[in-house]
């Protein structure tokens, strides 16, 4: 599961990249955790940068289980494409990104961050879907959750899965309206390993207050109790 990432780049960056409009500029956040407001692209046509929730509540009545709202912040597609994803399919949209974190469990009570990229620390986007939910009073507000696939040969160490993070040649298609969910089924294949890189981080990341470069740094493995360990940079 996916629980923190981070986006930093500028204006300029975001705009020569992306090719979107600016309206709210998003705050450089190296420890985005779900419950922020985060930076996506809707709309193939006006293709301009808002910020919404990451976090949805799928009801009972879309997963046909479960008493009350369930907080989905990843949506798998892996066992079942039909359960939840495609549910949700005909609302995508785009979550910029220029790195994701994962950790490596040593036992049942310790595990070690790592940062995870492309190589030559490119921009990317994940692939996500979108809801609009209104609160008891009647307000809208526009909430998120990430795509998953199984986990590539890098990060199949860490976790089963990974987020689904799109060639930049198929972003355009994600967002394409026209196309199904079922049109798009091939964009879930796992990114190449030979395309991204991992290091472990700062043990400070699990402060979720904590937003500093230092994140995009390697440093020595520790892990949330403090201990270092043995193994080192992948």
């Amino acid at each position: 599961m996916l629980e923190r990432y981070s986006f930093a780049l500028p204006k300029g960056k975001i705009i020569r990249r992306y090719g979107v409009k600016v309206l709210q500029m998003p705050e450089l956040n190296y420890n985005i955790s779900p419950g922020n407001l985060i930076p996506a692209i809707r709309d193939v046509a006006s293709h301009r940068l808002e910020l919404i929730r990451w976090g949805m509540d799928l009801k009972k009545n879309k997963l046909g289980r479960a008493n009350r709202p369930v907080s989905v912040i990843n949506a798998s597609v892996i066992s079942n494409a039909d359960k939840p994803a495609s549910l949700l399919l005909t609302q995508r949209c785009l979550i910029p990104a220029d790195a994701f974190y994962c950790w490596r469990r040593l036992s049942r009570k310790s595990y070690v961050p790592f940062r995870i990229s492309l190589k030559w620390n490119l921009p990317f986007a994940f692939a996500g879907v979108w809801q609009t939910e209104a609160d008891e009073s009647g307000n809208e507000t526009i909430t998120c959750a990430l795509i998953t696939t199984t986990a590539n040969t890098l990060l199949a160490p860490l976790a089963a899965t990974m987020p689904v993070i799109l060639p930049l040649e198929e972003e355009k298609n994600w967002l394409a309206p026209q196309e199904g969910p079922f049109a798009v089924k091939y964009l879930f294949s796992s990114y190449p390993s030979d395309q991204m890189k991992l290091f472990p981080v700062s043990s400070k990341i699990h402060d979720l207050s904590f937003n500093s470069p230092l994140l995009t740094q390697p440093a020595q493995p520790v892990d949330q109790h403090g201990n270092y360990v043995l193994f080192g940079e992948q």
